[in-house]
């Protein structure tokens, strides 16, 4: 399971970013595990293993509005992250070190605060969990082009 997963917000496209950070933020999560380079790492873990990633959607989650929710992930490792993702969208309280607001974000849509939240990382276990066919697109091309 994995314990420090970092919510993103979708920013304006930003020419003057490069790689993810042209599209996306990253809020602040209130504990020092999520400093001090722990996203970076993770970034460059998945650069260093993208031939075997892939993006795809998880069946059967959808958001309020209609949004797909796509997991970007090793290949390998898919099935069981799917798993975690089901329990993670079923609850409001999950085992991770600080909110997540995956189930407030699809299904909750009055939820205050949380309609921002496009994007999931689990960055102690390097996968990402994307709101919308755009926004998968844009993570791509960050991770891509980084």
């Amino acid at each position: 399971m994995s314990y420090l997963i970092q919510r993103m917000q979708k920013r304006e496209e930003d020419s003057t970013r490069k790689g993810v950070d042209s599209f996306f933020t990253f809020p602040y999560m209130g504990s020092t595990e999520f400093e001090f380079g722990a996203l970076p790492k993770s970034l460059v873990a998945i650069r260093k293993k993208k031939n075997w990633y892939t993006m795809d959607t998880i069946p059967n989650i959808k958001s309020h509005d209609g949004l797909s929710l796509y997991l970007y992930c090793d290949a390998e490792k898919r099935s069981g992250i799917e798993k975690e993702v089901v329990h993670l969208s079923k609850s409001r309280y999950n085992d991770t070190k600080e909110m997540v607001y995956l189930h407030e974000r699809l299904y909750e849509p009055k939820h205050l605060g949380t309609s921002d939240f496009c994007g999931w990382w689990a960055i102690d276990e390097h996968w990402v969990l994307i709101l919308g066919r755009k926004n998968s697109d844009n993570f791509l091309q960050g991770v891509l082009d980084g």
